[in-house]
């Protein structure tokens, strides 16, 4: 008898082939897109951002702040410090400055001056209440007045408000009777007296400081 051969039905699958393996080379892998590269985009979107800002300055620069009237006044007058201004011997002192909003008697910029002549009262001496008469000519409706007074260690302080035209004691600005105080004033006071402000004061206290304001105003 001759030998059964297996019959093709029963024969074991063949071994299946392993599947080709895709290439590795790193020339053949596909390149990503430039702007999926955070190495490349960030440092663009930022040179641009830097150049449309530098432009928008450069079309809308910033406009300089504004300066406010009374700085534009001092700048216009520099004398314009409300102390008094070096003058010669025997000159009248002079005062000046700036004031926002102008009032009565200051110029439309706010400007304003003030000139002080002092006169001694005759016959007084050092202790007395009196020794000095200040004369002051100005526009200004009203000033205010700082004096100081330092001396031997002792220093004072005298500040107030008061309307031009009438004659007032410089330590607190409260009005006085010129002859109850001056028995024999100069000649130039009297024809001051109706138009003038008229100061009563010791020589040992210095006008420090005049303001041009309002009337019953502190100034």
């Amino acid at each position: 008898m001759s030998e059964e051969q297996p019959s093709a039905a029963g024969a074991p699958p063949a071994a299946a082939s392993p599947p080709e393996q895709k290439a590795s080379d790193p020339e053949q892998a596909e390149e990503s897109p430039w702007w999926k590269n955070a190495a490349i985009v960030v440092p663009a979107i930022i040179g641009i951002i830097g150049v449309v800002v530098s432009a928008y300055l450069a079309l809308n620069p910033r406009a300089a702040p504004e300066v406010d009237n009374a700085t534009l006044c001092r700048q216009k007058h520099p004398d314009a410090k409300e102390v008094p201004v070096e003058v010669e011997a025997r000159s009248p002192s002079r005062f000046s400055g700036c004031v926002w909003p102008p009032v009565l008697g200051a110029d439309p910029d706010g400007y304003w001056t003030v000139q002080v002549q002092d006169f001694e009262i005759p016959g007084s001496y050092a202790a007395q209440k009196f020794t000095a008469i200040q004369v002051f000519s100005t526009s200004c409706f009203a000033l205010t007045l700082d004096y100081r007074f330092f001396s031997q260690g002792t220093a004072a302080h005298s500040r107030f408000t008061v309307d031009t035209v009438q004659t007032v004691s410089g330590y607190d600005g409260e009005v006085v009777n010129l002859y109850a105080e001056v028995p024999n004033p100069p000649h130039e006071v009297l024809q001051a007296q109706d138009t003038h402000l008229i100061v009563l004061i010791n020589s040992r206290y210095t006008l420090h400081r005049v303001r041009c304001t309002d009337s019953g105003g502190d100034g």
